[in-house]
């Protein structure tokens, strides 16, 4: 029970860092979206801004998580713990269509220039 509560209380304090620290990514496009409502192209853009910034903070939330995870449950440091959830949304961003590639670490790409020789 102590370690879901610490896992609790580690996710939401490490959301609140993340939040902090891309402050100036999520900010501004925010303030731009609201600054663009005027004429239905404006809007549709704003709207794109706004719904990218909820799968940003999405995104946010499910990193906390798990780095949380791998700090309380597992039982790693800060550092290594971070790092883990990172590489795990690294694994999770190379599935994506058209942007996975480059997310695919290094070797894995020589490795896969070698079987298209071949």
């Amino acid at each position: 029970m102590d370690k879901l509560m610490a896992h609790f209380i580690l996710s939401k304090i490490l959301l609140l860092l993340c939040l902090i620290v891309t402050a100036p990514v999520w900010y501004p496009a925010a303030r731009l979206a609201s600054a663009l409502e005027g004429g239905l192209q404006q809007d549709i853009l704003a709207w794109t801004i706004r719904l990218s910034l909820l799968l940003f903070f999405f995104g946010l939330y499910w990193l906390s998580k798990r780095m949380s995870l791998h700090m309380t449950i597992e039982g790693k440091t800060f550092g290594r713990g971070v790092r883990e959830g990172l590489q795990d949304a690294r694994l999770h961003l190379a599935f994506l269509p058209l942007v996975g590639h480059w997310f695919i670490p290094d070797e894995d790409k020589r490795d896969f220039e070698k079987d298209d020789d071949d």
